[in-house]
């Protein structure tokens, strides 16, 4: 069983209680350190078609961090998944690297 540290964060807002935990696997980030720093998300491995540019890669360990990330960005994951427009879906992907750095495999933004 891999060790994963969270840290929570509980408030009072409107006499209700919020709790909000992040969870940080330390063995997951790692790995996903290893594949950016490897460089095995090259264009050519990755099945990209000739025409097609590849801006941004997620790795998400668990669906559970996946959906965590999901309910904590909305509106930036919205545009990055749905954009009208490339600009649109370029300045999400750039907002949500730079939120959640821990989750980025490749980028060129």
């Amino acid at each position: 069983m891999r060790e994963v540290s969270y840290n929570a964060h509980i408030k009072h807002e409107d006499g209700k209680l919020y709790n909000h935990t992040i969870f940080y696997d330390d063995a997951a980030l790692d790995r996903n350190k290893a594949i950016r720093e490897s460089g095995m998300l090259a264009k050519a491995k990755l099945g990209i078609h000739h025409d097609e540019d590849l801006r941004v890669a997620f790795n998400f360990p668990t669906v559970y961090q996946y959906n965590l990330w999901l309910r904590d960005n909305p509106i930036d994951t919205d545009l990055f998944f749905n954009g009208k427009t490339e600009d649109e879906r370029i300045g999400a992907g750039r907002r949500l690297a730079l939120k959640n750095p821990e989750y980025v495999t490749q980028i060129r933004l």
